[in-house]
């Protein structure tokens, strides 16, 4: 099964040089990280990954980073999307991955088509 195409993304707040896009780069050795200098005002933090709207998805895989770090795990996360035809976001999921370095997947409970993803990192 082929990983979805991502094209394009936004991040609110991010370190230059592990910027959004390290996130989807298919290198578990690369990582996307906020800003080393923000702190807890900067929340929400909004990563918004879009689609070509067409390619249905029922799940998304959360990999925290692999490199023995522990700064920068995600706490709390809203989940939601938008489509082509909608494009005010509809929240999918909350979710609290409490900083843990597990792998998660997130399972929708239906198939969406969406235009883009967009997580909201609250802590």
């Amino acid at each position: 099964k082929a990983t979805p195409l991502v094209t394009g993304s936004s991040a609110s707040n991010f370190q230059a040089g592990e910027n959004i896009e390290k996130s989807f780069d298919g290198d578990f050795k690369t990582l996307y990280h906020s800003n080393y200098g923000s702190t807890a005002a900067t929340f929400p933090i909004s990563l918004v990954y879009a689609f070509d709207g067409n390619t249905p998805l029922d799940y998304l895989v959360y990999y925290p980073r692999n490199d023995g770090g522990v700064n920068g795990l995600l706490g709390k996360v809203k989940i939601s999307y938008n489509t082509a035809a909608n494009p005010t976001y509809v929240e999918l999921s909350s979710q609290d991955f409490a900083q843990s370095m597990d792998v998660r997947k997130v399972t929708f409970g239906s198939q969406i088509k969406p235009a883009s993803i967009k997580l909201e990192i609250l802590d």
